[in-house]
């Protein structure tokens, strides 16, 4: 599921080789107990949002189990800074910034 750019870069005498992938991960409101929005992510987790109880849907790639509780992390975080705008969007988006462990 997983898509992936793999790109050969040549600059003058250098050459390189680079692969972007983008992981597939989903956060989508729950509304009347369906997703908002459907994918084809097979895996998901319910998460709520602590000011208001909203329930949004993580869903994930069989690629990303290994990720889920930073995944869960940042969802947490885009949740709350969704409610702000009152949950008025279907999907709210996530970002992977490379967590650091402490």
């Amino acid at each position: 599921m997983n898509s992936e750019l793999d790109l050969d870069i040549t600059y003058g005498e250098y050459k390189a080789k680079l692969l972007i992938s983008r992981m597939a991960v989903s956060l989508t409101k729950i509304v009347d107990g369906k997703a908002a929005i459907s994918d084809t992510l097979t895996n998901s987790q319910t998460v709520k949002c602590l000011e208001c109880e909203q329930e949004f849907r993580l869903g994930y790639s069989d690629g990303e189990w290994n990720r889920v509780k930073d995944w869960l992390a940042i969802a947490e975080s885009a949740i709350r800074k969704d409610h702000k705008r009152k949950h008025e969007v279907a999907s709210v988006g996530l970002e992977w910034r490379g967590l650091r462990r402490r």
